[in-house]
């Protein structure tokens, strides 16, 4: 579930939209990536694989499309204070 959601969605996403963005030679693809992007953080399997993937994506993406007029980049969002992340944080002295 976590690759079909951080990596697949977004390729099924940028499919969707990436002919009619060549076709006018122009558009921009945000992706959302995540702190665990850069780092494999203990405990968090699969979530930071699944985000390296969309930033191998969102660069090969990039790379191919640039040409054409086509922008695709991401954003790297640190930790936003969930349960989840407190209870993370919460397991440190």
């Amino acid at each position: 579930r976590c690759f079909a959601v951080d990596l697949d969605g977004v390729w099924y996403s940028a499919r969707a939209v990436l002919s009619a963005m060549r076709a006018r030679k122009q558009g921009s693809i945000v992706a959302i990536a995540s702190c665990h992007s850069f780092a494999i953080i203990p405990s968090t399997f699969p979530y930071p694989v699944a985000k390296h993937g969309l930033l191998g994506l969102v660069r090969s993406l990039g790379i191919q499309y640039a040409a054409e007029g086509v922008r695709v980049n991401a954003v790297a969002p640190g930790y936003i204070e969930t349960q989840i992340a407190v209870d993370y944080w919460n397991t440190f002295p």
